[in-house]
């Protein structure tokens, strides 16, 4: 029987092996091309075989094997079918397209300027004392009393920053209320800068947040040169019927 002709050529004496060899160093020679995926913003994710839609997804397997989606709108679609045709083009027809300018190439992904807190100026020495200062308003409060509401609500109004502290959650509250208007004080007590307020009175409270609100303004005028002074703990009490249960 005769031998095929694409063998003829080959010398007899050469072990067939030795060809099997040498094809299969060919074959794995060749590139192997891969499919692509542009996103919105011009970043191209090599895929493993081609990608799939469905849906609102775009389906494909990574480079590793593993199974990944992603949405479909935030892909470039027609950039990724120009990507993945030019992956698959030989070296010739690539040169030919590159000369015509027979395909539009994707836009290359445009910068992205990353900035951290070193890149960031921080505010000055001032600001950092500023914001280590103490409260000036504090209101000493429970969660049931109703003058502690009342004297939540006239701060609000009056546009004043406050800290409340409840005396009943937070021990170290308890401890500064209990030093500032004594062990035996209830609640409401108000430390307006320095002057503690011991039971609710609308007048003194006003006067008290204006009295800051007025510093503060004038400190502002001033460029911030100097500190406020305390009125160095004055204790008022207020006696009337409403301020007793206050007080309770």
């Amino acid at each position: 029987m005769p031998r095929p002709t694409l063998f003829r050529s080959i010398d007899p004496r050469v072990p067939w092996t030795l060809i099997l060899c040498l094809a299969a160093v060919l074959l794995a020679a060749a590139p192997a091309t891969a499919d692509w995926l542009v996103t919105e913003t011009g970043e191209r994710i090599e895929t493993e075989g081609p990608w799939q839609v469905r849906g609102r997804l775009v389906v494909f397997e990574d480079p590793g094997g593993a199974l990944r989606s992603m949405r479909l709108s935030n892909l470039d679609m027609e950039a990724s079918e120009i990507a993945t045709r030019d992956a698959k083009a030989s070296p010739a027809d690539a040169a030919v397209e590159e000369g015509n300018d027979a395909v539009e190439r994707p836009a290359a992904p445009t910068p992205v300027m990353v900035l951290t807190n070193a890149d960031i100026p921080q505010a000055g020495a001032a600001a950092a004392e500023d914001a280590n200062l103490p409260p000036q308003i504090i209101l000493y409060s429970t969660s049931w009393c109703g003058f502690c509401r009342k004297a939540r609500t006239l701060l609000t109004e009056l546009g004043a920053d406050f800290v409340e502290k409840d005396i009943e959650k937070n021990p170290e509250a308890r401890r500064e209320h209990a030093a500032k208007a004594g062990p035996s004080a209830g609640v409401p007590v108000l430390d307006i800068d320095g002057r503690i307020i011991r039971g609710y009175s609308e007048s003194a409270i006003r006067q008290g947040v204006e009295e800051v609100l007025a510093e503060q303004r004038q400190q502002e005028g001033d460029g911030g040169a100097e500190g406020t002074e305390s009125r160095g703990g004055d204790v008022a009490d207020y006696a009337d019927a409403d301020l007793e249960q206050g007080l309770g």
